[in-house]
């Protein structure tokens, strides 16, 4: 590709209205170079991303335009649809946008499936649940603008770190069940919770250690609301419409799926989703789903017959109450769950909040690659700012991740100090009054 076709290439997608691309095809030493050439030099000042520079060079630069956001990085792909990383032109705010696959708009049920997701992420407004900004069809594609995560999901983590800390486990799913215990208030039951719908935000901060970075984990929030059923007034689901749900269609994922959502995917309940959550309690405790082994069929058939190996014994740690509480939640019987999600937030609340763990600081350009390859729809808290890159954790660090003491407290540490100089002083009297 030639200058001036990867130029047309970057006016099609509104890239060349950005300040660094338009300094750097002005500077005269890039002059004489070509297409490939000028997008290996954008790449490597951040003027544009590499997903960018691919499409540019296939001649795909109008796609990454979906007035007013264009597409940075291509997050995720599922049977719906892709989900990209955006921003908005004018507004500089980081989004991710979902887009139906083109395809599928000539599919009645698929259209109308994601047009019930768009209107039921719009009712939702909890800091639990990633939130829904905007909706459109341009260019003969339907898309959801969501807010965008910084973080990981929680399957992720898993397979990055391992089971997690008890308390960061616990901590997790105590804000899940917040928003969808919010969810269900509203008469909404998800149908598809696992744990690559919970997206942890995480985020590294220097520390006034030397040389350290510290990885500081934030909200857990509730992803792709795509499934979701309404409540009817008996408490069990229906769908809005006839068509998106045959008799013998079942949906959810095998490994997190209630007993009953398997045998008649139509009369699903809270409890339903209580039992998914649970089930991915079960995982984030010991790294595995409930029934690893098997089929997808094979696995719907265990949930409904069979008992997972014991949490506990899998991981001794694991506290009898917390033992007894994720049994509870995976009971066979809807009616042996507990009767609401507010009865797991209860549970849960107690448990202290996931440790701040302080890692030596990487290379200045490892956190810049690493940061942008990382994110996840939903929200960043200071969009721009530097002190909230993300960085993957890397497999070596792992061990760091587990097994670092928790970071105290300014507030904690004058504390100890204090009950440590009163200690003092009593000895000290003690000592003066047996001489005495």
């Amino acid at each position: 590709m030639d200058r001036s076709a990867f130029r047309q290439e970057l006016e099609q997608s509104g890239l060349l209205g950005d300040e660094a691309v338009s300094r750097r095809l002005s500077d005269a030493s890039a002059a004489h170079l070509d297409g490939p050439a000028l997008a290996r030099l954008l790449v490597q000042d951040d003027a544009i991303t590499p997903f960018q520079a691919n499409q540019l060079l296939t001649h795909k630069g109008r796609e990454l335009l979906l007035e007013p956001y264009i597409l940075q990085e291509r997050l995720g792909q599922g049977g719906m649809g892709q989900v990209f990383k955006a921003v908005h032109r004018r507004l500089g705010r980081v989004v991710a946008i979902k887009i139906l696959s083109p395809h599928l708009l000539k599919d009645a049920r698929a259209a109308a499936r994601f047009q019930r997701e768009i209107e039921i992420c719009a009712r939702m407004s909890h800091p639990h649940i990633v939130q829904a900004l905007d909706a459109a069809e341009q260019n003969g594609l339907k898309y959801l603008v969501m807010e965008y995560v910084a973080g990981a999901d929680l399957g992720k983590l898993v397979k990055e770190i391992g089971p997690l800390p008890l308390e960061m486990a616990c901590h997790c799913i105590h804000q899940a069940a917040l928003g969808l215990q919010y969810a269900h208030e509203n008469g909404l039951v998800h149908r598809d919770l696992k744990p690559t719908n919970l997206i942890l935000q995480r985020r590294w901060e220097h520390s006034r250690s030397k040389n350290k970075r510290r990885l500081v984990y934030g909200k857990v929030k509730l992803l792709d609301l795509g499934l979701v059923g309404f409540l009817g007034r008996d408490g069990e689901t229906a769908t809005p419409d006839g068509l998106l749900t045959q008799v013998q269609e079942i949906m959810g994922t095998p490994d997190y799926m209630a007993p009953e959502q398997a045998r008649d995917g139509r009369l699903v309940s809270p409890r339903t989703d209580i039992y998914s959550l649970g089930a991915t309690l079960y995982f984030c405790l010991v790294g595995q789903p409930p029934f690893p082994e098997g089929t997808p069929l094979e696995k719907l058939m265990r949930h409904q017959t069979d008992e997972p190996t014991a949490v506990e014994k899998l991981r001794p740690e694991v506290t009898p109450r917390l033992a007894r509480l994720v049994r509870r939640m995976m009971a066979k019987d809807p009616e042996q769950r507990p009767r609401t999600v507010a009865e797991v937030v209860a549970e849960l609340q107690n448990w202290k909040r996931p440790p701040t763990v302080l890692i030596p600081a990487p290379p200045p350009q490892e956190v810049k690659e690493a940061s942008q390859a990382e994110g996840i729809a939903g929200s960043e808290d200071t969009p721009g700012s530097s002190a909230f890159s993300t960085l993957e954790i890397k497999p070596e660090d792992a061990r760091l991740v587990r097994d670092a003491p928790l970071a105290p407290s300014d507030s904690l540490l004058w504390y100890v100090l204090i009950l440590g100089a009163v200690a003092m002083g009593l000895v000290i009297l003690l000592v003066l009054r047996t001489l005495l």
